[in-house]
């Protein structure tokens, strides 16, 4: 016997199927934010633990140096930076913070599930979820220099140690690699009249 669909059949089964999508379309949506956020926190979270590793670094390292004197002017205009204490304080910076991870090993974060919505009303609400940040590698150190005009006849001269760690953030659902790169000023000297040739030992 043959069976007869009727109108409000098929229309109920559009609806249906459009409701499916639409339901489908929102949960990717949903999803693809809620990694958006994800992404954000583990690299906030990697962020805040490398600056205050460093911040500790350098304060350590550069305790017992008169920076000021790292870089030497002569009356003759030669001009020069004291490669071996910058060195040092370069080699006390990787150290602190190998011994800083080492120490601590693995390091974790609990931001409540709202905060994955990215809607500020849910942002402290919700069981905690946890992610474990681990260290990746060693710490890297090297020097960076610049010279700026700073005013007729005048250049400033600023030495650099960049620092940088890297991080790999794990949650239950994904992994975030992160790399917190930090360029610490060690020391500033306005320069009067040509630019000198600069000269300091390369650090490896």
């Amino acid at each position: 016997m043959r069976r007869y669909v009727t109108r409000k059949t098929v229309l109920f089964r559009r609806l249906l199927i459009a409701a499916v999508i639409i339901a489908l379309i929102a949960v990717y949506a949903a999803d693809a934010k809620v990694n958006q956020y994800a992404d954000m926190i583990c690299k906030s979270s990697c962020s805040r633990l490398g600056e205050e590793m460093i911040n500790e670094a350098v304060s350590t390292a550069t305790k017992n140096y008169d920076l000021a004197k790292l870089v030497n002017v002569d009356d003759d205009g030669s001009f020069a930076v004291d490669s071996q204490s910058v060195n040092e304080i370069t080699s006390m910076l990787i150290s602190y913070i190998n011994d800083r991870l080492s120490d601590e090993g693995v390091s974790y974060v609990d931001v409540p599930a709202g905060a994955f919505t990215g809607i500020s009303f849910f942002s402290g609400r919700g069981p905690n979820v946890r992610i474990d940040i681990y260290s990746v590698g060693s710490p890297k150190a090297e020097l960076s220099h610049s010279f700026v005009s700073s005013g007729i006849n005048q250049t400033l001269f600023e030495l650099y140690a960049v620092v940088e760690i890297d991080f790999n953030a794990v949650m239950p659902s994904k992994s975030v690699s992160v790399t917190v790169k930090r360029k610490v000023l060690l020391v500033q000297r306005v320069i009067v009249g040509d630019v000198p040739q600069l000269y300091y030992d390369k650090i490896s």
